[in-house]
């Protein structure tokens, strides 16, 4: 598993694209007098990116999967953020142009995709940490508890925001996103690098 623990599963990667009686080795691994999981995975038909990773790092395989999707939701996360970061930025271009409706539509947009990322970043995190958790909610109280986020009020008022973007379109109650736009900014910035630090080390 993702923690170095003495009662781990185990897991063994080998790439041989001509192998396909894999079941012989489990077989063996069956003789083995251990009650340890050990799982087999011929690597030859994975992703360049997969396989490059399981070879150079020497990790087992789980912590490899494991940090190659948090890297993935990381990068979706970090394209999403630039977009909210730069409609965010561009609210004197709007306002000069008489696109104020047009504005309140597009950071809302932006707010709920950038969110709906960084939970699921979130997640991936905290699994490539060993941990759990389902729901976005869940997801965002784990990562308080583990010091991954650090402002509560911020967080828990964008949970709520989400919360009504998703079932009521009223003008003046989703109005508080663009008033909280900057240190909506802030909190998913600070997210991305908390992540982005965690997942190289």
């Amino acid at each position: 598993s993702g923690e170095n623990k003495s009662t781990s599963d185990i897991d063994i990667a080998f790439d041989d694209e001509n192998f396909t009686k894999i079941f012989l080795i489990e077989e063996e691994i069956n003789k083995i007098k251990t009650l340890t999981k050990i799982d087999i995975v011929n690597i030859a038909k994975s992703e360049d990116r997969f396989k490059n990773r399981v070879k150079s790092t020497g990790k087992v395989l789980y912590s490899a999967t494991k940090k190659l999707r948090a890297e993935d939701r990381l990068h979706n996360f970090s394209k999403a953020l630039d977009k909210f970061t730069n409609v965010v930025d561009r609210v004197n271009d709007f306002k000069t142009e008489g696109f104020e409706d047009v504005y309140l539509d597009l950071i809302v947009k932006r707010f709920e995709f950038t969110y709906e990322m960084g939970w699921k970043c979130l997640k991936r995190y905290l699994e490539f940490l060993g941990l759990e958790a389902k729901s976005p909610r869940m997801v965002f109280r784990e990562s308080f508890f583990q010091g991954i986020i650090k402002d509560e009020s911020v967080w828990l008022d964008m949970i709520e925001q989400r919360d009504l973007t998703s079932h009521i379109y009223d003008e003046f109650q989703i109005q508080d996103i663009l008033n909280k736009k900057e240190i909506y900014k802030k909190a998913f910035l600070e997210l991305k690098k908390k992540v982005e630090t965690g997942i190289i080390l």
